[in-house]
């Protein structure tokens, strides 16, 4: 097994109950746009994360989204 020294962060919750926006990503991970983003969620969910990762300046290619439907 690998170790990369890599941090798991999962937000949970229903979305009128959870903010998750781009202060929120930015005070969790300060130095996010030298990070790479993983996300993993419903298609909405992970295209509005996606936008908001790049409106903190991290590159298309650090952004990896596995989607998926309920």
């Amino acid at each position: 097994m690998y170790q990369r020294g890599g941090r798991l962060c999962e937000v949970v919750g229903p979305r009128h109950r959870v903010r998750f926006d781009a202060h929120t990503l930015s005070r969790i991970v300060p130095d996010i746009s030298v990070r790479d983003v993983y996300v993993c969620g419903p298609g909405g969910f992970s295209s509005e994360i996606a936008g908001i990762a790049r409106r903190l300046r991290v590159s298309s290619e650090r952004i990896h989204i596995e989607a998926f439907g309920f």
